[in-house]
Order: structure tokens, then sequence, then C-alpha cells
């Protein structure tokens, strides 16, 4: 089985183990791989090995496609041109999130959303600053303190 196909079954099964409906392998479309449903939570996938060998035209039409549903579209894949792709790390292609198999597997099991998001100069956190200034303050920790412990520029 070849590593795309192997990457399709892999996302179905972990889809229809996390209570979503799928779309059957005899629906083929240049556009996406996958519909998966579950509640009101709609999901249209296309697996790629390479993440950046989706073509602009076909991001497009995924996005298109996704308002027109009001769905969530995903790329998912294993490696770009350059590296391989990082667990938790969410990356833009042409506008339409690109995640690893596990990182999307995740997603679909608990709904959690990644906090890490790859962008133009490096990888960036999504969190709360008012909370995160308060927790700060409260103990006493510098924003210096706080960046060296994580290992970034203030």
């Amino acid at each position: 089985m070849e590593k795309r196909e192997k990457l399709i079954e892999d996302i179905r099964k972990a889809l229809m183990r996390s209570g979503f409906f799928i779309t059957e392998k005899q629906v083929t479309s240049s556009i996406f791989d996958l519909i998966a449903k579950r509640e009101k939570l709609l999901l249209i996938i296309k697996a790629l090995f390479n993440v950046d060998s989706l073509k602009l035209e076909n991001a497009i039409e995924i996005r298109y496609l996704a308002e027109i549903l009001e769905a969530l579209p995903f790329v998912v894949g294993e490696v770009c041109n350059s590296c391989a792709l990082k667990d938790g790390v969410v990356y833009l292609r042409h506008g339409v999130p690109a995640t690893t198999k596990r990182t999307f597997i995740e997603y679909v099991k608990e709904e959690s959303r990644p906090l890490i998001y790859a962008a133009p100069g490096g990888l960036y956190a999504r969190m709360d600053g008012t909370t995160l200034r308060m927790v700060r303050e409260e103990r006493s920790i510098s924003l210096s303190t706080i960046a060296d412990i994580a290992g970034v520029s203030r």
C-alpha cells in the first residue's frame, strides 16, 4: 500500500473510532479525500504525504467548499519539501490548516486544538496573555524569567 493510501486509511480508522460518519471509499475527488461528520462538526480532509504538494487551486476549492458547508478544512501529512512536520503544530498551506496524522488524530479524539502554529519567522504559541500576565504578577515572576524558561525572546 502506498504511503498516501495508508495515510487515508489510518485517518479513516481514527475518525470511525472517534464516532464520525465518513464518506464511502468509492467517493473520489481531486479536491478532498474524506468528509467526516460528528454532531455539528464537519471536516473536509485532504491527505498528502508531502503537504507542500497541495496546489493553490485545490486549496481555494477546499476553502470554498468548507465555507459553503460550514466545515473545517484540513490537510494531513507527514513532511513538507524541506523537513518533517512536527507533532502538535498547525501549519498553513495556501490558507488551509495542515497537521501531522498524529496531531489530527489527537484533535478528533479530544477536540483539543494545538497550541503551536507555524508562520513566517518560526513557531508561535496561542495563549491567553491576560491570564499569563495575571499569574506571572501574582507570583512576582518577570517577563524575562518566563521567556528564559520557555526558551524564547521577551
